[in-house]
């Protein structure tokens, strides 16, 4: 038996990057239309709510590595934590559309590389669409 609080408002997907501690880039996306589990549409956006919420999970936790976190708003307007994975998400090329590669940087990450993520498109919102194909 599970029992969960009821958590009517907005859902977020958060693409994170954290080396050693060090917060790289926590990136926010709402999440407008779910398939399935996926996210087929959706939109970035620069919630500072959201932002510093992840920050402290972050560091409680002591996380490293490429970490996608999934929130949503309670009835009283409080993000809770839905889950937390350590590794890229699903939908999280769509990053590209706001700027941000995140694979790569997750990569020059480990690598100890330097990441410059000079300017990030808050304004991106994402689309996307499967198609069958069927042939022979």
């Amino acid at each position: 038996l599970l029992v969960s609080e009821v958590l009517p408002g907005s859902e977020y997907s958060i693409d994170t990057i954290v080396s050693n501690g060090n917060i790289l880039i926590i990136l926010p996306r709402k999440r407008n239309k779910i398939n399935a589990g996926i996210s087929v549409a959706g939109k970035f956006e620069k919630n500072i709510e959201i932002i510093e919420y992840c920050k402290k999970i972050i560091n409680s936790l002591k996380l490293s590595g490429p970490i996608g976190i999934q929130v949503k708003k309670s009835k009283n307007g409080d993000y809770k934590i839905l889950e937390i994975n350590p590794r890229i998400q699903g939908t999280s090329i769509a990053a590209l559309g706001a700027g941000i590669n995140l694979p790569l940087l997750s990569v020059y990450s480990t690598l100890g590389m330097d990441i410059n993520i000079s300017k990030i498109n808050w304004d991106a919102k994402f689309v996307r669409y499967y198609n069958e194909v069927f042939y022979g």
